[in-house]
């Protein structure tokens, strides 16, 4: 999203917990089109003050993407504990509320002054369409994440703000980075191992890269999709048509 969105006119803040240099690094290459914001999706106060950083800087919002997550190790429902369940939900799905909750009232602001349709777009998951053996706790935070945009998009749609969900497949990124996944024989699982587990699964024959996903939220995002709203945009290669 952040190689996308300059490249089509606008204005980019870019968020990240805790990296300011790997920020800095993609506002550089961006160049003044992107600000970096170092700020945790957790926090309702860091919301309030990026958004008041928008109004400051810009004094608009049209788009906001709400892309943070994680994705817990496997684990079977009598596993997990409760503190990774709260972790899990309070990554992918409080962060999506506060976002939202925060950003509208200044993208209705936007529409009204200026006679456009703002655009919300949320990361779910194929995992917020169907279950995910060993992973209980994903789904549950995806599964409110598809279910939460839709009530979003009734309530701001007539405010000309849209809200739309966007359900990745197996994708090459590093969501699952931390995993300690062995074989049988308890050797670790490379990375070339994992993403042959998935590929049997996937129509198009290979996983997703993040690119591809990014020209969805780029569609979404624009006023090619002025008409969708409450949606669920599924790019997944085919994973999800079995």
């Amino acid at each position: 999203m952040t190689v996308h969105e300059p490249n089509l006119g606008n204005r980019v803040r870019v968020c990240n917990r805790a990296d300011k240099a790997a920020l800095d690094a993609i506002a550089a290459e961006l160049g003044d089109n992107l600000i970096p914001f170092v700020h945790d999706v957790c926090d309702e106060a860091g919301w309030a003050k990026l958004l008041d950083m928008v109004r400051d800087k810009s004094g608009r919002l049209d788009i906001l993407f709400n892309n943070a997550g994680i994705m817990m190790e496997p684990a079977g429902l009598l596993q997990i504990s409760y503190a990774d369940w709260q972790r899990q939900m309070r990554i992918n799905t409080d962060s999506v509320f506060l976002g939202m909750k925060a950003a509208a009232p200044i993208m209705i602001e936007t529409a009204a002054a200026n006679g456009t349709v703002g655009s919300i777009v949320n990361t779910s998951s194929v995992y917020g369409l169907a279950g995910g053996e060993g992973f209980v706790h994903y789904c549950a935070s995806k599964g409110a994440v598809r279910n939460m945009t839709k009530a979003a998009a009734l309530e701001l749609g007539p405010l000309s703000v849209r809200v739309n969900s966007l359900h990745p497949g197996p994708t090459k990124t590093n969501l699952g980075a931390a995993w300690d996944l062995r074989d049988a024989d308890g050797n670790p699982l490379g990375e070339e191992a994992v993403e042959a587990a998935w590929t049997p699964f996937i129509a198009a024959g290979r996983l997703g890269e993040a690119p591809e996903m990014a020209n969805m939220v780029a569609f979404l995002a624009s006023d090619a999709s002025v008409y969708v709203n409450g949606a669920e945009m599924v790019v997944d290669g085919g994973y999800m048509a079995r």
